[in-house]
Order: C-alpha cells, then structure tokens, then sequence
C-alpha cells in the first residue's frame, strides 16, 4: 500500500513539472531593460535594389504596378523591423540629371506598419524586408521609372532613399537596331533615283495594393 502511494506521488510530481515545461515553452518577448532599450532600433533603410521591379501581383500575366522592397537596418548593418509610416512616389526616370526624377507618375503610396497586423501582412522573412504593392495599371515593362519612399518612425526622425528600376530594354533595340525594309524594283521610280529610306525611331515606353487617392495634384514636370 505504502509502495502504491509513493508511485502515485511520483506520477504527481512528474505532471506537475512537465505542464511547468509545457507553458514555459510558450514564445514570450522579452522586455525591453533601460540599459538598451532601443539597440535593435531601425537607423537606416533601403529600397532593395534588386527586388523592388515592375510586377504582375495576381498572376493573370498583366503587370499591375510597382512591388517595392523596404529593408531597414540597425545599428550593427543587420536587417530589422520598424514601426511608423511609409509614403511612396513614382517618377519617370530622368537620365543624365543629378535628380533621376523626371515626371510624376503615380502616387504618393501610403504604407503602415504601426499595428501588428501590417507587420504580419508586409514582413517576409525571405528577404528579411517589407513588401508594398503600388497599384499602377499603366507601367510598362520596357519603360524606366524611379522610386521613391519616405519613412516616418513612431519615434521620430525620418527615412528616405530612391532607387531606379530599369525596363527591359531588348524589343526596342531589335526594333532599332534592323535596317529598314527597301522598295521592291518594281516600285522604284522611273528616273532610276534611290528611294528615301524611311526612318524609323525607338518605340515610346507608353498582400493588399496600395492605391493612390483618387483626387492626385498634376503632374510636374520640376522637382524640389
């Protein structure tokens, strides 16, 4: 009888401490202690020069806009998260100018990321960065556009960077780069004098998406 209660006991003792060590597995944060409260803080950010591109967000095989990548870093170069607003801008690219920004395209593009809800919409942990999807059916895959993003943390102080996303390039140099067709003989005129050769230029570049207000200012053409 003594040796029955002594394993019933035991069996008691052994639930306690694994229930102690079920609950105690339970991710918790950690507080923050006054000696560093703020040593993983964001103290820069990037627009990620190779992820930020013209996209097709759905799949259907139409380009719907502008992804654009957000990375932050702290104090140690790593990538870190952050909290506070973002606001986007798209620009034709403007080549040869200390500005790349050329005429306003669409925006501005405003991004939260101060509920936790944002930060589990937009954070990927591939890439370690935020994803923001600028809605804008016109962008074209051969055309170049500039981008820009300001970032205003909850803390205060403010965050900016541009990054230039080059369009594809190839149709319009082989449209370009062929001679242009020549009359038929039998077409030529009856003097016998060589037909103009027509010319012929480069072709124009004609997760929630953020949308730009209905209501936008005009374009302009001169940047700050």
């Amino acid at each position: 009888m003594k040796r029955k209660a002594e394993i019933f006991a035991a069996a008691l003792v052994s639930g306690a401490l694994l229930a102690i060590g079920g609950c105690s597995s339970e991710y918790k944060p950690a507080a923050r202690t006054p000696a560093n409260p703020h040593i993983f803080d964001a103290t820069g950010m990037r627009l990620h020069p190779v992820f930020t591109k013209v996209s097709d967000f759905d799949g259907d095989g139409q380009l719907d806009g502008i992804e654009a990548v957000v990375q932050f870093q702290d104090q140690f170069g790593d990538p870190t998260k952050a909290v506070g607003r973002l606001v986007f801008d798209i620009y034709q690219f403007r080549p040869y100018s200390p500005d790349p920004r050329g005429e306003h395209v669409a925006g501005p593009f405003e991004g939260r990321l101060d509920s936790l809800q944002d930060q589990r919409a937009r954070w990927n942990n591939a890439t370690g960065a935020y994803i923001f999807q600028l809605a804008d059916p016109d962008v074209k895959a051969t055309a170049d556009y500039t981008v820009t993003a300001t970032f205003e943390p909850l803390t205060g102080g403010r965050f900016s960077d541009t990054d230039v996303i080059e369009g594809d390039h190839s149709n319009r140099k082989n449209a370009t780069s062929q001679p242009a067709p020549l009359p038929s003989p039998a077409s030529q005129p009856a003097t016998s004098q060589p037909a103009a050769t027509p010319t012929t230029g480069p072709s124009t570049p004609a997760m929630e998406n953020l949308s730009a207000p209905a209501h936008q200012p005009p374009a302009r053409s001169d940047q700050p």
